[in-house]
């Protein structure tokens, strides 16, 4: 079966370079010879697909996954060869794994989630579907994390948190308490803010 792409900005690249994948057929409204964005259902029955829409645009790619999830087929995990991931852990349909991450005993990630170079991700934590964990991140144990959650690049988060759905975290925050729905925060300690330029 042939590979579709949905994005074609710097992630798509990096996937297909990273897991040398030749995409068949690609949709990005702002590519000159790609399909249209919204024409990948019309090609569910031929391809199985990978969703390279970046951060900024997580509920696009949540809506864009749930019909797959539904009507298509993903692309089989992807994770680099560099990755220890311990054989207790769940790395679900559509989810892209950068080198050298570190994933330990009993993590479950989500549908189609982008886990950057470099991160660690301590036993008994949930990713939630359609995150995005920016590179050298450390997530400690016992840490859940909720849906089209961006975690900016040398985060860490401690031991048994709670981080709500469509939370932004800005890059090198410490977080040490729950995060509920909705929010934005960086910083060390972290702070609360209306919003990022990420």
């Amino acid at each position: 079966m042939r590979v579709a792409i949905i994005g074609y900005g710097v992630l798509a690249k990096q996937i297909e370079s990273i897991f040398n994948i030749q995409a068949s057929i690609i949709f990005d409204d702002f590519v000159s010879d790609a399909k249209s964005l919204n024409e990948y259902v019309n090609y569910f029955s031929d391809y199985k697909f990978i969703v390279a829409i970046g951060y900024k645009h997580l509920n696009l790619k949540s809506i864009i996954t749930n019909d797959i999830l539904l009507n298509g087929v993903f692309l089989k995990p992807q994770v680099h060869n560099s990755v220890f991931i311990s054989n207790k852990t769940i790395i679900n349909k559509g989810s892209i794994i950068y080198p050298m991450c570190n994933i330990d005993i009993n993590v479950t990630v989500g549908y189609s989630c982008v886990i950057n170079n470099s991160v660690t991700i301590s036993h008994d934590t949930v990713v939630g579907n359609n995150s995005f964990i920016g590179p050298g991140v450390i997530v400690c144990g016992n840490v859940k994390i909720g849906d089209r959650v961006f975690i900016g690049a040398g985060s860490i988060l401690t031991d048994g948190i709670t981080i709500g759905n469509d939370v932004t975290i800005g890059s090198g925050s410490l977080i040490n308490k729950n995060i509920s729905n909705n929010k934005t925060v960086i910083g060390n300690p972290f702070k609360y803010v209306k919003k990022l330029n990420i």
